[in-house]
């Protein structure tokens, strides 16, 4: 079944991307690919071509230095199925016109390293979990989107939006770098946290782990409809409608060290970050309505058993809802008789 899934993405992946081809790769024995290696599949793809990963016990690495849409299976997209698409990505360039700039990562679970060029932009992470990192520390990166990611960040950036996302910590990132960016409606675990330059609005910020040496700064940031509940209050210079010292009210039975130690390698879920029905959130918006990751135009869509940790499976990958087997024996040399339904998730 697997191997005919293959080839109906590869059939289907026509019509979504254009003329570019659709590779599939896994080292999965069970469920195999055209390609074994995600590197080898990286260099015989052309610009703008896109690559099916399977989830795998092991893990894939590979140099991206095209643009391309690489798309996982997701970030434990289900309770049943624990296997997970983890890849370890470099994204570089060849020459001064080729380079993984406008590249799409969706649903995979790994460390994403931005190398050193300098004009590395337009790169969207989806529905992905794990450490978006630098390879050069004066670097800055521009026009980098981030949407339902858990994880940390330690890059700088420019010109960038972090959306509907959970993040465990932003580490090291150079304050003079960065730059006009917006984080919103996300959901920050750490109270070590350093921004300049930075749109803050209608996030969370969490953390009451007082064993810490925690610190909020805030430089050059405007700060809108946020909510603070944390051992180390920031002081807020330029902003408006912030509140703090007031729980969130989530629905978690956990609280405190244990949602500050959460790790991308946990497979139970530990936390559940919606909130009671008289939660202060709700209501705290710009727009009037919830903050944090359930908030906004592109809320944070539940998965699996429904707590945070569980994504639901990339939108882009066609699912086959239905499958008959239209002859039950098959002759030698003779065809097996297939129909197969499939939808793309909305």
């Amino acid at each position: 079944m697997k191997k005919i899934s293959f080839i109906l993405l590869s059939l289907l992946g026509v019509s979504f991307f254009g003329q570019a081809k659709v590779l599939t790769v896994s080292n999965n024995s069970n469920s195999p690919g055209q390609y074994t290696d995600l590197q080898a599949a990286c260099d015989a793809s052309a610009i703008n071509d896109t690559i099916y990963i399977h989830a795998s016990n092991s893990i894939y690495g590979a140099d991206i230095k095209k643009s391309l849409t690489l798309i996982g299976e997701g970030t434990l997209p289900d309770k049943q199925n624990l296997l997970t698409t983890k890849c370890n990505l470099n994204f570089s360039k060849t020459d001064q016109i080729i380079s993984a700039s406008g590249t799409k990562i969706i649903g995979i679970h790994g460390v994403f390293k931005l190398a050193n060029p300098e004009g590395l932009s337009n790169i969207l992470f989806d529905r992905c979990r794990g450490s978006i990192e630098y390879a050069t520390y004066s670097i800055t990166y521009k026009n980098i989107l981030i949407s339902h990611f858990v994880g940390s960040i330690s890059v700088s950036l420019t010109n960038s939006i972090i959306s509907n996302s959970i993040i465990m910590n932003f580490l090291n990132i150079p304050l003079s770098q960065s730059s006009s960016n917006l984080i919103t409606h996300s959901l920050v675990l750490d109270a070590n946290t350093s921004l300049n330059g930075c749109n803050v609005k209608n996030s969370i910020f969490y953390s009451m782990d007082k064993t810490k040496n925690t610190s909020i700064d805030f430089i050059n940031c405007t700060l809108e409809n946020n909510l603070f509940f944390t051992s180390n209050l920031p002081v807020i210079l330029n902003g408006v409608n912030n509140k703090l010292s007031i729980d969130p009210k989530f629905l978690s039975p956990e609280s405190g060290a244990v949602l500050i130690t959460y790790n991308n390698e946990t497979v139970e879920p530990k936390a559940d970050f919606k909130v009671l029905s008289d939660s202060p959130v709700l209501t705290m918006g710009t727009d009037g309505k919830e903050i944090g990751i359930y908030g906004g135009e592109n809320p944070w869509v539940d998965g699996g058993n429904g707590v945070f940790r569980y994504h639901t499976m990339p939108n882009q990958v066609p699912h086959i809802t239905h499958m008959d087997i239209l002859n039950t024996s098959v002759p030698l040399n003779g065809n097996l008789k297939v129909s197969i339904k499939a939808k793309v998730q909305q």
